[in-house]
């Protein structure tokens, strides 16, 4: 992973140093998931990634802006403090996993599936 983002930082948009990137994150990203072989969190995020991916963007500019109102900064402050994106981004999951429950028990059809008892 570390010689995939040394390689990207590259500037090489064509040719065989193009594909030699490529090559490098999808092995990477392979020998990563070997590793880690499971885990609950990305388990959940990998089956409700529809509904998470739907809703994440408004809700976290929603949040952003929520966060940086009492504390009186600008939403850009908000974005370059890390502190406050992990709390944003804790903020946007919470949210995300709530509206993917709602969907799931009450609107499945949206899914494709249908409602169980």
């Amino acid at each position: 992973m570390i010689i995939n983002f040394y390689l990207s930082q590259l500037d090489n948009n064509k040719g065989l140093l193009w594909f030699l990137t490529a090559f490098v994150g999808v092995f990477g990203t392979l020998l990563f998931s070997i590793i880690i072989k499971e885990n609950r969190l990305l388990e959940y995020l990998g089956r409700n990634s529809l509904i998470i991916l739907c809703i994440h963007g408004p809700v976290y500019r929603i949040i952003v802006k929520l966060v940086s109102l009492p504390i009186g900064l600008n939403t850009d402050t908000v974005r370059k403090n890390l502190f406050l994106t992990a709390i944003v981004i804790i903020m946007t999951f919470a949210v995300c996993a709530f509206a993917n429950t709602i969907v799931f028990r009450y609107f499945p059809w949206m899914l494709g599936t249908k409602r169980r008892n």
